[in-house]
C-alpha cells in the first residue's frame, strides 16, 4: 500500500518519513506470514466446509450469551457432550458451553477462537486441553506443539481478560500401533514415542501459567494403573475417555475449579480479575 503526504516543508519532512515507516510497520505486524521459520501449530488454520458449519453453530450459541464455563479443545473435550449427567455432577448449575471439535489441531482451535465473537459472554472459567492431534508422527516438534498451546492461551487472555483459564496437560495416549493391537486383545498402552512427545510438551506448559489468571494442571497420573500404563478401563481406544475417564477428569479438576469459581458467586455473574 502506498502512503503519500502533502507538501509539509523541509522542516516536517523527517516527521512524515517516520509516520510512513510506522504505518508500514503496523500493516506488516497485522499480516500473518508463513516463512519457513513460522510455527505451523500457532498459525490459525481452518479446515473443511462441514467443520465451518460446526463452527457457525457454536458461534450462534455464543451469541445467545449466558456462559459460565467454556470447554476448549478437540474430540476429547467434545466428549463431554455425551456425558450430561457428569457435566451436571461436576459443574452444577453453571452454564457450560462445549467448544471441542473432533480432530482439531492447535492451529484449528486457534482459528476458531479468533473467528468467534465474544461480546455477549463473560465466562468465569475456560478449561483448555489441546495438542494431541499435533503429536502424530514427526509433523510437529514438542516445541511447536507447546507454541500452539501458548498461542491459544494468549488468544483467550486477549479476548476474554476476565476469564480464568485451567490449562490441562495433554492426556497420555496409545501409539498408532498400540491402538491397532486392540483388535487382538491389547488391554493397555505403555510409554511410546507419541506419549513421550506429549510428556515433553507438558513439561513446557507450566511456563504459560501465572497461577492466578492461568493455572496449569496435569492430571495424567489419575488415568494410569499401578504399572504406569494407560488401561482400556478408562480409555477404551487408548485415546478417548469413557464415562469412567470423564469421571476421573471431572473429579480431578474439581478442587482447582472450586477456587477459580467463587463459591459465593452466582452463575453468569462477572468475575473479578
Amino acid at each position: 500500500m502506498a502512503v503519500s503526504f502533502p507538501y509539509l516543508g523541509p522542516a516536517l519532512k523527517p516527521l512524515a518519513l517516520v509516520l510512513c515507516a510506522l504505518f508500514s510497520a503496523s500493516l506488516a505486524a497485522e499480516a500473518p506470514t508463513r516463512s519457513s521459520g513460522d510455527n505451523p501449530a500457532a498459525l490459525p488454520a481452518p479446515r473443511h466446509d462441514t467443520w465451518l458449519d460446526s463452527h457457525r453453530s457454536r458461534e450462534a450459541r455464543l451469541q445467545k450469551g449466558n456462559v459460565d464455563v467454556l470447554l476448549i479443545g478437540d474430540s476429547i473435550t467434545h466428549g463431554w457432550s455425551r456425558q450430561p449427567e457428569l457435566v451436571k455432577k461436576f459443574f452444577g448449575s453453571f452454564e457450560v458451553v462445549n467448544l471441542g471439535q473432533s480432530a482439531d489441531k492447535t492451529e484449528n482451535i486457534l482459528w476458531r477462537l479468533r473467528h468467534h465473537s465474544w461480546e455477549m459472554i463473560s465466562p468465569r472459567v475456560a478449561i483448555v486441553m489441546a495438542g494431541t492431534n499435533n503429536s502424530n508422527r514427526d509433523e510437529y516438534s514438542a516445541d511447536q506443539i507447546a507454541g500452539g498451546v501458548r498461542a491459544i492461551v494468549a488468544e483467550l487472555r486477549a479476548k476474554l481478560p476476565w476469564t480464568k483459564i485451567i490449562l490441562l496437560g495433554i492426556f497420555p495416549r496409545g501409539s498408532h500401533e498400540q491402538r491397532l493391537e486392540l483388535k487382538i486383545g491389547r488391554t493397555g498402552a505403555g510409554m511410546n514415542s507419541q506419549w513421550e512427545k506429549i510428556d515433553r510438551v507438558n513439561r513446557m506448559l507450566p511456563t504459560f501459567a501465572d497461577g492466578r489468571h492461568v493455572v496449569f494442571l496435569n492430571i495424567n497420573r489419575e488415568f494410569l494403573d499401578a504399572k504406569g500404563e494407560l488401561p482400556v478401563d478408562y480409555m477404551p481406544d487408548l485415546l478417548h475417555p469413557n464415562e469412567k475417564g470423564y469421571e476421573i477428569w471431572g473429579r480431578s479438576i474439581q478442587p482447582v475449579l472450586a477456587t477459580m469459581i467463587s463459591p459465593a458467586g452466582t452463575p453468569n455473574s462477572s468475575p473479578q480479575p
